[in-house]
């Protein structure tokens, strides 16, 4: 123990520039994820979170490295191995100067999470260092193998290009001869088994092939044979994966349309002006049953198109989740876009719609209201949502969010909603204080800033004249039960 101790001691005075400054970096993530100043627009912070995201993930990389090939076994120099240190200890201490650079990350998310409201998750957040250890065994194993940086970056290339076109080649021959070969389907773990179960089965095993080989390639120095113990182990990893996919990855997508749309009619609903052109918001009617107006329904709508024979409509439109909307007739509305209004004014022509659907269904649970004001915050369960800016112009709201939503290897999660804003995880309404009447918000994917701040456009009509100082937004958690893909293909179908 004492000559690990020993080792560790030279390799933190010698890389002491680098965890340090790693040290700081994380400490300036707690700064951005962990409080609203942090999180709103300016240069500074827009600047702090490159500077983070970039330079520290090549930093831990780049010192890792290092590290290891202080002492690796490639060197033909290396004089350590005619010197009475056991290299089993070195191992472990070159993983435990590994443990100690994922536990600075790891510290500053259990502030972050502490600060914002989320100390039930810490255990998950403790818990991640185990699959983070995993993954960085196997840069420590190819870093043990190469002499110098430039050495390690061909050879991780090198892998990772044969990887991809290894993955290439498999799949197509498989897809070309499906008929010939019979279903290369592995996986031993029931079908539904959850995805955080499969993390944990997939991180121990890893651990432990990890270590296992690891502790051969120092204390034998048996490059090829180190190499060859992997397919065996890979072989292992594929059979801890859940039967219906392939090498883990599902190979079964639903298109169970449990939740469908027959759309009936159209409907324009307002006025916009843009570029000199007056346009209106076209609307979606269609038939909604006692059932399906009991839930929560969100759709992002792609690809409309709405044609009378060889004519087609003109049509912008916004990749953005928009909630239903139960009309006072009992049916169901949603935006398809907007249309120049003198394209459809007395036409009294039927039209084919056809447009493609992401449709999620999931229950609303307000979480807390924020002012109608820049720089206000809500936080809970570890997020963070803050009001970055808003704007109003054609008796329209726009507000702009910013949310941290950390993620967290080993916890269980819902069905996530990955092409939504936010993730799927929250959506807003605004609520005029003095009557209790609200509006959904429309939500849209937003380009943020690099790192893990996930930023969000949210619209909803607002007269241009109406006082901010009488709303709200009403803050919601989205708990996500189903998810599906639906098309529409209308036809006859006239404006009312």
């Amino acid at each position: 123990m004492n000559q690990i101790i020993h080792i560790l001691k030279k390799d933190l005075r010698r890389y002491a520039w680098a965890w340090i400054t790693i040290a700081i970096l994380a400490t300036i993530e707690i700064y951005l994820h962990g409080t609203s100043a942090g999180m709103r627009e300016s240069g500074l912070n827009s600047m702090l979170t490159m500077i983070t995201s970039m330079v520290g993930g090549i930093l831990f990389f780049i010192v890792t490295v290092m590290v290891v090939q202080e002492e690796s076994l490639a060197d033909p120099d290396a004089n350590w191995l005619a010197r009475p240190i056991a290299r089993g200890k070195l191992l472990a201490e070159k993983l435990l100067f590994i443990l100690l650079l994922i536990g600075i990350y790891t510290l500053s998310q259990v502030v972050v999470l502490s600060l914002n409201g989320g100390a039930s998750r810490l255990p998950y957040a403790l818990l991640g260092i185990l699959p983070s250890l995993a993954l960085w065994q196997a840069q420590v194993f190819l870093a043990a193998q190469t002499r110098s940086l430039p050495r390690y970056l061909l050879l991780a290339i090198g892998l990772t290009v044969g990887f991809y076109v290894s993955m290439f080649v498999l799949f197509y021959t498989l897809e070309s001869f499906s008929d010939s070969f019979p279903s290369f389907d592995v996986g031993m773990l029931p079908a539904e088994t959850p995805s955080h179960i499969v993390t944990i089965i997939q991180t121990l095993f890893w651990l432990l092939a990890g270590l296992g080989i690891l502790s051969f390639l120092y204390l034998k120095r048996r490059i090829l044979i180190s190499w060859l113990f992997l397919i065996p182990a890979c072989f292992v990893a594929a059979v801890l994966t859940p039967s219906d996919s392939t090498l883990g990855i599902d190979t079964y997508i639903s298109f169970d349309n449990e939740i469908s749309f027959e759309l009936e009619k159209l409907r324009t609903n307002g006025t916009m002006y843009t570029n000199g052109s007056e346009l209106t918001e076209c609307l979606g009617i269609f038939e909604i049953d006692g059932d399906f107006a009991e839930k929560d329904i969100w759709v992002v709508v792609s690809g409309t198109t709405i044609q009378s024979g060889d004519k087609e409509l003109e049509l912008e439109q916004f990749a953005r989740s928009q909630r239903v909307k139960v009309e006072s007739d009992g049916r169901g509305s949603f935006s398809l876009g907007y249309i120049k209004k003198e394209s459809i004014e007395g036409s009294g022509q039927e039209y084919t719609v056809t447009c493609s659907l992401q449709v999620t269904r999931s229950e609303q649970i307000e979480v807390g209201r924020l002012p109608l004001e820049v720089g206000a915050d809500y936080s809970g369960s570890g997020n963070r949502i803050v009001i970055k800016s808003l704007w109003r112009n054609d008796n329209k709201l726009t507000v702009d969010f910013a949310g941290y939503i950390p993620s967290f290897a080993f916890e269980p999660s819902f069905i996530e909603a990955p092409y939504e804003a936010l993730e799927g995880k929250f959506s807003f309404a605004l609520n005029q204080i003095q009557n209790g009447m609200f509006y959904d918000f429309n939500l849209s994917n937003s380009w943020g800033d690099f790192g893990t701040i996930s930023e969000a456009n949210a619209e909803t009509p607002l007269d241009d004249n109406a006082s901010l100082d009488n709303y709200e937004v009403i803050v919601y958690a989205r708990q996500i039960d189903a998810s599906t893909w639906d098309y529409i293909n209308g036809t006859g179908i006239a404006f009312e």
